[in-house]
């Protein structure tokens, strides 16, 4: 029928490195090691998503409070480069873009890397990463009309 797998001798073939697993230090090792491997991996998970509290404007009344507290909403600082322009907006203006929902970094048309933010109401935020002339970020409305600077 079929071939056997046994040598001559009668026993199954040893694989090479098969006696890795078989020491009881190296049981060990892999047994103790494992879980540090994975913790380690973790912490490194959860350390690089970066986490800073938005609310450190104090002080706030009227639409700059509300915009405080919707930027807030989800307690960290998903764009950190546009919560002052965005509470200098509804300062000035009245206007609260809302929550941080989506960052994303792309290139523009030259090949530069620029910032953008939606926000929940629509509001669209944009800045380059590079910004040499300390350019604020643009804010536009749902509409597409730039709101701020």
């Amino acid at each position: 029928m079929g071939q056997s797998y046994r040598g001559r001798s009668g026993r199954l073939p040893d694989i090479p490195d098969s006696a890795f697993l078989r020491s009881k230090n190296m049981k060990y090792r892999f047994v103790v090691l494992l879980p540090v491997v994975i913790v380690v991996c973790i912490l490194g998970v959860v350390y690089a998503v970066p986490s800073q509290t938005v609310c450190t404007m104090t002080g706030l009344t009227g639409a700059a409070l509300q915009e405080n507290d919707l930027y807030c909403a989800n307690g960290t600082n998903i764009a950190p480069s546009t919560y002052p322009q965005a509470i200098m907006l509804a300062q000035t203006k009245g206007i609260v873009v809302g929550t941080p929902k989506q960052v994303s970094t792309v290139h523009d048309w030259k090949g530069v890397l620029r910032v953008d933010v939606e926000f929940g109401r629509g509001y669209h935020a944009e800045h380059y990463l590079d910004n040499p002339n300390n350019i604020p970020p643009w804010i536009y409305d749902p509409e597409g009309h730039q709101v701020w600077p």
